[in-house]
């Protein structure tokens, strides 16, 4: 058998494994994406452990479709595995009421919502006081969240800055309750939105 056929006999394992992780994780996250990064471990296992036989790679790719899957998972995600374990996700932190940080917070990239004007000027309004919450904090700080809006992942901007995973959640836990207490104070006292 060679590499391909096990690579074909191996890749509905991959298939099985992304669509159980599909069920588990949230919706912005793609069924293709999974799968890929899956896949993608599978091949691993069959260009590694090929001279080790057929049984031994079919254990071995269930092992490393599930832990590419989360290296993938933890790649996107803002908070250390401590934080999650403790149920502390900065992802999920509400800046004012019904509004997520992650949704307020991309309004510094330029995005308005479509839909009516009025909407579109509470956004202006909101990125404005995002824009004055930014500038209080230390360059650093501001730099990281302004980054992670972009859709940078939290590990591409540590090695950036030459930080490591835990100072970085660390910045990002200690920033994002600033902000949120900012834009909550401007909100309320300006009767913004």
């Amino acid at each position: 058998m060679s590499r391909q056929e096990a690579f074909k006999q191996l890749s509905p394992i991959a298939y099985k494994i992304a669509r159980s992780f599909k069920r588990k994780v949230p919706r912005h996250i793609g069924l293709d994406d999974l799968l890929n990064v899956a896949l993608l471990g599978v091949w691993e296992v069959v260009s590694r452990k090929y001279e080790q036989g057929f049984q031994a790679m079919t254990y071995l790719a269930h092992v490393r479709a599930r832990g590419a899957i989360i290296d993938y998972l933890r790649s996107r995600d803002w908070s250390s595995r401590h934080a999650r374990k403790n149920g502390r996700s900065p992802t999920i932190v509400y800046v004012e009421d019904g509004v997520k940080d992650f949704e307020l917070l991309t309004f510094i990239n330029g995005t308005t919502p479509e839909d009516e004007a009025a909407e579109s000027q509470i956004a202006l309004r909101k990125k404005a006081v995002l824009e004055e919450a930014l500038a209080l904090l230390q360059s650093r700080d501001a730099y990281v969240i302004r980054k992670l809006l972009a859709g940078t992942p939290q590990v591409a901007i540590a090695k950036e800055l030459k930080l490591s995973g835990p100072r970085m959640s660390q910045i990002v836990h200690r920033v994002l309750p600033q902000l949120k207490a900012y834009v909550k104070r401007a909100s309320t006292s300006r009767k913004l939105w």
